[in-house]
């Protein structure tokens, strides 16, 4: 083996231990099953010799499962692990006040602005039709973009994770709806950690009402990210709250993400609330729903949930006027086939970076894959098995994204186009966290900053240093 090579492998091999001496001290980790992979991810460690394409990962996992699902769960938890060092919810700014949160570019108020609607969304935006799009909503989706990104950097130096930040920075001329000025906690269930950190936003400017939802913003939160086994028609309700959120039709179609469905249902009665004041009983006739990560399925869920509400659940009348818009980022798919048909009236925007394998997963697959698909793992926080325990549910085929589509690509960035377009390579485990911080969490702003008028921060510098007016990346 070349010098080079045995330093790099060396170099894994301590990142590794340190990860495993992490999860052994941290109960959050204990309950994740993730030790088995950490021990075994020795077998894998030809990663770090050569790159690791992460638009491959799908199907490298769909044939491993196909032929071993303890492979394929070895394989998955060391994703997980790459994952999960990509996390740092350090607060490098503790400063009072609103912090490192930026004013979104309005375009002097022209943002944000109802999308067009299309007479049928499709699977994906390309072409003529995606230029005309970002033309139309570019400076709406990168206002969008911003109010979420300052959702991440609020939860971030919070008190709840250290920090003293004051509050969220809500968008000039916006008013906070309920919450605590706008801002609703949640604390994820099914885990150690009792804490509620501020998790979404609800906000009000004259006849427009905008839900922000971020992404994972703790350790505990990647329990939910790792739940990825699927519920079926579940209700927009938990049994403590079903007699006053019930109502015709308050379920969803087919089968959603477990984990998602269950930070949904703990928050729906406060959207809901929400909804009844401003729209039902107030003006707000311009709706948006928008999300990172973890939070585009919520908001996806939110979004479906609202449009039900309104047309069955509540006395509404629709004006002519009336817009829902969807518009999430990163997203995670939110469940199988019939649920994202489930959401295809929804005026939909998906966006998305072609490396971004968090996009990506639970890896899709056809409901007649079998065995080629998703790995049912012990590494759930919950035993996924079916009604009979002696056969272990082995795969979750059928996950399927939502319509909608914008996936920009490395050239379409305004500059370091070749290392953005490389960015899916990662040729070592020591640098694949912060490869993915770049790829998950600063390759939105760089695109949608040459489609705005006024973006703030680009981001789009991902090799340093920095020239002209490009900022480097970091996130949040």
């Amino acid at each position: 083996m070349a010098p080079r090579q045995t330093a790099r492998l060396i170099a894994a091999l301590a990142c590794l231990a340190a990860l495993v001496a992490v999860a052994a001290a941290d109960p959050l980790f204990q309950d994740l099953g993730l030790g088995t992979a950490l021990i075994q991810a020795n077998q894998q460690l030809q990663v770090s010799l050569g790159p690791l394409d992460l638009n491959a990962q799908c199907d490298k996992i769909k044939t491993l499962n196909a032929k071993s699902n303890k492979e394929a769960c070895e394989f998955v938890g060391l994703v997980e692990i790459i994952i999960l060092g990509s996390y740092n919810n350090k607060c490098n700014d503790p400063s009072t006040g609103t912090g490192a949160q930026m004013q979104p570019p309005s375009n002097g108020g022209v943002a944000p602005a109802p999308l067009t609607k299309p007479k049928k969304v499709p699977a994906e935006f390309t072409g003529a039709e995606l230029d005309a799009l970002l033309k139309a909503e570019g400076q709406t989706l990168a206002f969008l973009w911003v109010a979420v990104r300052n959702m991440y950097g609020f939860n971030t130096c919070s008190p709840e994770n250290g920090g003293s930040y004051s509050g969220y920075l809500l968008p000039d001329g916006f008013t906070g709806v309920g919450g605590k000025n706008g801002v609703y906690y949640n604390k994820q269930i099914d885990t150690p950690d009792t804490v509620a950190r501020p998790y979404v936003t609800i906000m009000k400017k004259n006849t427009t009402l905008i839900i922000v939802y971020r992404g994972t913003g703790s350790l505990a939160e990647w329990f939910t990210n790792f739940a990825y086994d699927r519920v079926k028609n579940t209700p927009f309700y938990t049994p403590e709250n079903e007699a006053t959120e019930k109502f015709p039709g308050a379920k969803f179609k087919g089968e959603t993400h477990r984990g998602f469905t269950r930070v949904f249902q703990q928050l729906w009665p406060s959207i809901r609330a929400a909804i009844d004041t401003e729209v039902v009983n107030g003006n707000a006739i311009h709706l948006y729903v928008t999300g990172h990560s973890q939070g585009g399925p919520i908001a996806t869920y939110t979004a479906y949930a609202i449009d039900r509400y309104l047309k069955r659940g509540a006395k509404y009348k629709r004006s002519k006027d009336f817009s829902l818009d969807l518009v999430v980022f990163e997203s995670p798919l939110p469940g199988n086939t019939k649920f994202a048909k489930s959401t295809a009236k929804i005026n939909s925007r998906n966006i998305k970076f072609i490396n971004d394998v968090i996009a990506q997963i639970p890896c899709s697959s056809p409901k007649n894959a079998k065995q080629e698909a998703m790995p049912g793992c012990g590494a759930l926080p919950v035993n996924t098995t079916g009604t009979n325990p002696d056969k272990p549910i082995t795969a979750w085929p059928d996950y399927a994204p939502i319509a909608g589509a914008i996936i920009f690509t490395g050239p379409q960035m305004p500059v370091q186009q070749q290392l953005w377009a490389q960015t899916n390579n990662v040729s070592d485990i020591n640098t694949a966290p912060q490869d993915l911080v770049a790829i998950h969490g600063c390759s939105v702003s760089c695109f949608l900053s040459g489609h705005s008028e006024d973006f703030p921060a680009d981001h789009c510098i991902i090799e340093p240093p920095p020239f002209g007016n490009h900022t480097v990346c970091t996130f949040p």
